[in-house]
Order: C-alpha cells, then sequence, then structure tokens
C-alpha cells in the first residue's frame, strides 16, 4: 500500500510499502499458507520464518502521480514514476506554477500488487521571475548597423535560460545559456522571433518573453517606407 506522501524541500515524496498484495490476502488467513522459504520478488532474499514479512523493499513499482487544480477543480497533469530501493518516489513539481493543487497517488492494479489511492493538497509556493528582452517588439535592425548580440533581463534567474530564435523556416537557435545575451550576427535578413525562457526550478518559477525582430538591408527599408508613402497619398 502507499502509506506516505509530503510535500517537503519542494518536492513531493511518496512512500511504497508492498503489503497489500494478493499473496498477503490470502495469508489474512494466518493457517492457510506457509510462507516458509519463499522467496520474494525484490531482491531474491528467501524467507526462512513461516510468518510474512510486514515490510520489504520493493523497487519499481509504478506509482502514477496525479495533479488537479484544487481551486479551480481542473485536471492538470499525470506524471508516472517508478520506486526506488526504498520504496520512494519523488516528484519534483517545477512545472507546475505557484498554486494549490490535489496529488492523488496511486498504484495501478496489476498481477502483484493490488490497486491503491492517496489524495493529499499542497500550496505550492515559489518566487516570481520575470524575463524582458531588451528591444521594442517588431524592431528593425538595417545593416550595416547590426549588432552582435541582443540582451535581455532577468529577475530571480535559474540556472539555465534557454533562448529559442525562429523564422518563417523554422527554428534556426536553440540553446541553453548562462550569459544574459543572444549572439545574433551570423543571422541572414528575415523576420525572425526570439523567445527567452527562464527554466524556473524547485524554488523559482519559470517565466519567459517574446519578441519579433528583423534584419533588413537598406534598401529594403527604403523600398518599403517610400511604398507606405505612396500608398498614402492614393
Amino acid at each position: 500500500m502507499i502509506w506516505k506522501m509530503n510535500y517537503d524541500d519542494y518536492m513531493i515524496n511518496v512512500i511504497f510499502m508492498g503489503t497489500n498484495t494478493y499473496v498477503h490476502a490470502i495469508y489474512a488467513d494466518v493457517h492457510a499458507v506457509s510462507f516458509e522459504n519463499v522467496t520474494y520478488w525484490y531482491d531474491g532474499e528467501v524467507n526462512s520464518d513461516v510468518f510474512a514479512p510486514d515490510y520489504y523493499s520493493a523497487p519499481g513499482v509504478e506509482i502514477v502521480i496525479e495533479v488537479w487544480d484544487d481551486i479551480l477543480k481542473k485536471y492538470v497533469t499525470t506524471v508516472t514514476k517508478t520506486t526506488d530501493m526504498d520504496n520512494k518516489v519523488c516528484y519534483n513539481p517545477v512545472d507546475l506554477d505557484s498554486w494549490r493543487y490535489t496529488f492523488k497517488v496511486y498504484h495501478p492494479d496489476d498481477d502483484y500488487y493490488t490497486y491503491i489511492s492517496v489524495n493529499d493538497t499542497y500550496h505550492i509556493v515559489r518566487n516570481s521571475s520575470s524575463v524582458n528582452i531588451d528591444i521594442p517588439d517588431g524592431k528593425v535592425f538595417v545593416y550595416p548597423d547590426i549588432p552582435e548580440q541582443i540582451n535581455f533581463t532577468i529577475v530571480n534567474r535559474s540556472a539555465d535560460v534557454r533562448v529559442v530564435i525562429s523564422n518563417q523556416d523554422g527554428v534556426v537557435l536553440d540553446q541553453l545559456t548562462n550569459d544574459d545575451y543572444v549572439l545574433i550576427n551570423g543571422l541572414t535578413c528575415g523576420d525572425y522571433n526570439i523567445t527567452v525562457y527562464n527554466i524556473g526550478n524547485m524554488e523559482i518559477d519559470q517565466s519567459q518573453d517574446t519578441k519579433l525582430f528583423k534584419i533588413a538591408l537598406g534598401n529594403d527599408v527604403e523600398n518599403s517606407t517610400n511604398a507606405a508613402v505612396n500608398k498614402s497619398e492614393i
């Protein structure tokens, strides 16, 4: 059975105790089954007593963690983990925003263990964060005055920041960086979308900012400006 769940050090911790099995159900009648010389699944240990052990290790057991928004009563996500040698499953809910959630943790019914579940509600609280890409949205860079980089500012930065730049053909740059800028001097003329992700961690909420920018030749900008002027005069 699952006998313990808590939220500690920004982690959801679950302890699984594998005593609620079909074999142990049979053993409800103490004289029905002899457990002498039974080899247990977890590590091949052979029981030399006639009584079933109250507790033993059960690594590799599937544990499902179902997450619900406790305020809006909406389903959020499902995570599947397997127990370690200490019967433990740890879930780092870094992908969840600061909020109040209900966690339904269960082991599905299988050939060895019966279905068992436990619910609990925790309020996940982290430090907020923000990202600002230091250019106006729609910024046009004109050759030859192209900067080497685009800077960004992050409040409560996590260890790694992800930068993604794409154009109409797809992603042209996708990298993790410890810097507060990204180099753009290798990009060709065209329209681009840049997104900077503060990935977040156990203590800091994730955040992001997105901007559009354009790299153009001088005559391209002049032609587009003349076309706009001519259109306004019609």
